[in-house]
């Protein structure tokens, strides 16, 4: 087993490609799709994230949505492994070849940013 650094080294490319290319098989795509598979009473993704109080959920999810669809890839890679994969800042920097310092502000810039759209 490689790690991403000695992938990024042999292949010569960024960390952040050997990355997405590692986890692109398990990346959520869709925030409609369900978190149990099979199972259709089963929550959406968006389900997950946005309150289940909410007087009204279609339209949380509609902004959400278009929100996390206004990132960059980085950023949508960033808030689906810390929001929708359960990892840690530091699990992430390791993943992405940073430090946990720098994903925590990339994190705050990035909740600010959806902040700002909803």
């Amino acid at each position: 087993s490689y790690t991403v650094c000695e992938i990024s080294e042999k292949f010569n490319v960024d960390k952040e490609d050997v990355v997405y290319a590692m986890d692109a098989s398990k990346l959520i795509l869709s925030l409609d799709e369900k978190i149990d598979e099979g199972d259709d009473g089963s929550p959406s993704v968006i389900d997950k994230v946005v309150s289940q109080n909410s007087e009204d959920k279609t339209i949380e999810k509609i902004v959400l949505k278009e929100a996390i669809n206004s990132l960059n890839d980085k950023e949508k890679k960033i808030i689906m492994l810390r929001y929708f994969r359960g990892k840690t800042q530091s699990e992430i920097a390791s993943l992405l070849g940073v430090s946990q310092v720098q994903i925590s502000r990339i994190e705050a810039k990035i909740i600010e940013k959806l902040r700002t759209k909803m």
